[in-house]
């Protein structure tokens, strides 16, 4: 007995689908890539307000 055709199976489909899954892999890496480059920018404005607060600080007390 032989196995029945899929009728839905088209042609360069799954190709069409990898090029759709690495695209979408694409834009979550470069969304993932953002949010890292958002939260370091962040880091580095706190440790920049603190040490400007620190400097601040040791100018009154002179």
């Amino acid at each position: 007995m032989s196995k029945p055709k899929n009728l839905l199976d088209i042609e360069a489909s799954q190709e069409v689908v990898d090029t759709y899954k690495e695209e979408m892999a694409n834009e979550f890496g470069v969304f993932h890539a953002i949010q890292q480059t958002d939260a370091m920018a962040k880091d580095m404005t706190k440790k920049v307000r603190k040490q400007k607060d620190q400097d601040d600080s040791k100018d009154e007390s002179c």
